[in-house]
């Protein structure tokens, strides 16, 4: 039952509907004038049926003379040589994209692969962005292909073949060919002027790639002078193939290959493709002729390489020949790719004489002042010194087993220099220009592999090789230094760990020896200990200098685990370095030091421990960091003194390790003859830098090496090439 309240209600709904209704029509009225303004607008602006059917029929009409226009120029010679341009210009830009691919096993610049193709390779087309029609494929595949990429006698003419002299093996002379070629004349007529070409003389192509398995019949039918000529029927072309056996002297004959018949057939004028059908027979062709397919295949083995297959009984392997005219770009890009890993063992070879002989010197010192003072364990520290200068040394590893092959190199590089500025139209130039880049390309892999494997002894002896090298000045070499000033954070004095008022003695230990011995500074002697955790964590480390005027000679010891440290007392060196003021705070553990204001932790802890390292080692801030570096000025107090010991020797011990539990002996007498000189220049670089004879900035890597006999010689003046010489 509907009440009266429902009623009220409904009645209310209804008239608020009504009245939004009417408030929202009223927004929406456009203006009274909106239809006269719309018509006067359009009417202003719309074109009238006269101009708009002239205008239709203006574009009709440009758009067919466009389409006119486009399909002329479609047909025309000059878009078949944009079309080839196009292609040869991708060609050369991914050849441009291969040459920046450095080679590796894993990844050989050989490899037909889109970023390592090489003249003559073939590629989609729809790779090179061309449309992949009918038309296109005819393009670059048919006869106007082969006409359009060549020229001179190495373009497809009619008359190709045509006139050949038969080799006569009685008289034993070879066969000659006579080639086609053209002239203009005054008033621009063209004529055609015949040349007789003997093969193996002139080359006309320098490269090949295979097209497919086809029964041709230009085998069959365009023979003009051997076993099928009766059945010759290319007559209405004017053209002719050109067989190897009936050419070439049966006497100079060898077993065919696509090699063989390639260089062959390119000397060959007027020829673009070369085919080998019943496994032997080699013959060449201005363009192929497919005929039926039959059932047979491509499966006789060449008898010059079994392991490729050379036609079958009725169907013909067939190539494709291209003049790329690249031969002096391919040997000067393959010289230069030689010249790089000339430089890279010459630089191995130097770093590695440099550091044994390093080695060497810094060993004989240590046992000369170690039998001094009867400390055994630091002259078979000396003796681990010789031993590896002398594995350094040895022509018969590392380095020396790479040096033939960089005499051999040295040489090959040194005659592809006149090869470059030949002339390799002729087989001679080309055969031995291709010969070079073969050999070349074949021993340059050889000495890098050879090269790499010389790396490790060095990096063994010196693990900051690398960021030495790539140094180009000294400043750069200390930033890359000072990198390692925190690796000093982490190792105390062995006999301060043990006794924080110890007094300030040198000292040398003994224990079990990890990795081999080091001619590298204190700072980088303190990093190497740092890095080295993995399998075995470093415990500490031995450190002698012995100064020469400012020449540092360092050497380092890493432990494993240290067993004995023996302790020098030296009344010479007390009182120059610490003074008396100071002796006091060299008794506290400067772990709980409190920083002054404006201090940061890290440079206060980071200049205690240079404060400690100083007191035991007698070594000046120069000597332990270098001269250049920031700690000197971020440790103005510590680093006053500028004085350091002749001969240091001191033991470190890794903090995180505790305490170490060995024995102590003291010696009352200093370490060999001692007293103190000034380090403020001292000098820790293994080479000095500067331009070398290479031209380039950074160590100066230069002069003939002399090592056991053996030597290597410097590649800068060989260099004829844009390479690296100058640029490392």
């Amino acid at each position: 039952m509907v009440t009266l309240a429902h009623t009220l209600i409904l009645t209310f709904l209804a008239n608020a509907i009504e009245y939004s209704l009417a408030a929202l029509n009223l927004q929406l009225q456009p203006h009274s004038h909106w239809k006269e303004k719309y018509a006067a607008a359009h009417k202003e602006h719309l074109p009238s049926p006269a101009d708009l059917a002239e205008g239709y029929q203006k574009k009709q009409s440009a758009t067919e003379k466009a389409k006119i226009r486009h399909e002329e120029f479609l047909k025309s010679p000059a878009y078949h040589l944009q079309q080839i341009r196009r292609a040869n210009k991708e060609f050369q830009e991914l050849r441009r994209q291969n040459a920046t691919i450095y080679d590796s096993d894993n990844n050989p610049d050989e490899a037909m692969s889109a970023k390592g193709l090489k003249c003559g390779d073939h590629v989609p087309l729809k790779d090179l962005g061309i449309l992949d029609n009918a038309f296109t494929r005819a393009l670059f595949w048919e006869r106007p292909h082969a006409a359009m990429l060549q020229g001179g006698p190495s373009m497809a003419e009619p008359g190709s073949g045509v006139v050949q002299k038969l080799a006569d093996n009685g008289r034993s002379e070879i066969g000659i060919i006579t080639g086609v070629g053209s002239k203009t004349a005054q008033g621009g007529k063209v004529s055609k002027v015949y040349d007789d070409v003997i093969p193996y003389v002139k080359v006309f192509k320098d490269g090949y790639s295979p097209i497919g398995c086809f029964k041709d019949q230009m085998h069959e039918f365009g023979d003009l002078y051997g076993d099928n000529k009766d059945q010759y029927r290319e007559g209405n072309l004017n053209v002719s193939i050109v067989k190897y056996k009936e050419i070439v002297l049966r006497e100079s004959q060898v077993a065919i290959s696509p090699k063989i018949c390639y260089e062959f057939c390119r000397t060959i004028p007027n020829m673009v493709f070369f085919g080998i059908t019943d496994g032997r027979d080699c013959y060449c062709m201005p363009f192929f002729h497919p005929g039926a397919s039959g059932t047979d295949n491509c499966d006789m083995t060449c008898p010059g390489d079994p392991t490729l297959m050379c036609g079958g009984l009725e169907k013909s392997s067939v190539f494709e020949m291209h003049m790329c005219a690249d031969t002096a770009g391919d040997l000067l890009y393959n010289s230069v790719k030689v010249e790089v890993e000339l430089v890279y063992f010459y630089d191995t070879a130097f770093m590695t004489d440099k550091l044994a002989h390093w080695l060497e010197e810094a060993g004989k010192l240590v046992q000369k002042v170690a039998g001094s003072v009867g400390d055994m364990g630091a002259s078979s520290l000396g003796k681990e010194a010789l031993l590896e200068a002398a594995s350094l040394f040895d022509p018969n590893t590392g380095w020396g087993l790479c040096r033939h092959k960089y005499k051999l190199l040295l040489d090959l590089y040194d005659e592809a220099k006149p090869l470059y500025d030949a002339d390799f139209s002729f087989a001679k130039n080309l055969q031995e220009a291709e010969d070079k880049i073969f050999m070349m390309d074949n021993l340059r892999k050889k000495l890098n592999q050879c090269a790499k494997e010389a790396e490790p002894p060095i990096l063994a002896v010196y693990p900051f090789y690398y960021g030495f090298m790539a140094s180009l000045d000294e400043k750069e070499l200390q930033d890359k230094t000072d990198k390692y000033i925190d690796g000093i954070v982490g190792f105390y004095p062995a006999i301060y760990m043990m006794n924080a008022v110890a007094s300030q003695e040198m000292s040398s230990c003994k224990g079990t020896l990890l990795g081999r011995p080091k001619p590298i500074p204190f700072s980088s002697c303190a990093e190497a200990c740092d890095q080295t955790t993995n399998p075995t964590r470093c415990a500490g480390f031995q450190y002698f200098q012995f100064m020469d005027g400012d020449r540092q000679i360092p050497l380092c010891f890493l432990f494993e685990k240290m067993e004995e440290v023996r302790t020098y007392r030296c009344k010479e060196l007390r009182g120059g370095l610490v003074l008396d003021q100071e002796e006091a705070k060299a008794q506290q553990n400067f772990r709980g030091a409190v920083a002054a204001p404006g201090d940061s932790s890290a440079t206060l802890d980071v200049c205690h421990k240079v404060r400690i390292a100083r007191k035991y080692s007698m070594l000046s801030c120069e000597a332990i960091f270098g001269k250049s570096s920031k700690v000197v000025e971020a440790c103005p107090d510590v680093c006053a003194d500028k004085n350091g010991a002749l001969n240091t020797a001191v033991c470190m011990g890794r903090l995180s390790l505790g305490n170490p539990r060995i024995n102590v002996r003291q010696v009352r007498r200093c370490f060999g003859e001692n007293d103190k000189t000034s380090q403020a220049n001292a000098d820790w670089r293994l080479q000095e830098f500067g331009i070398d004879a290479s031209g380039g900035a950074g160590p100066k890597i230069e002069g003939k090496i002399v090592m056991a006999g053996a030597v290597v010689e410097e590649p800068y003046g060989h260099v004829w090439t844009p390479g690296p010489a100058g640029q490392r």
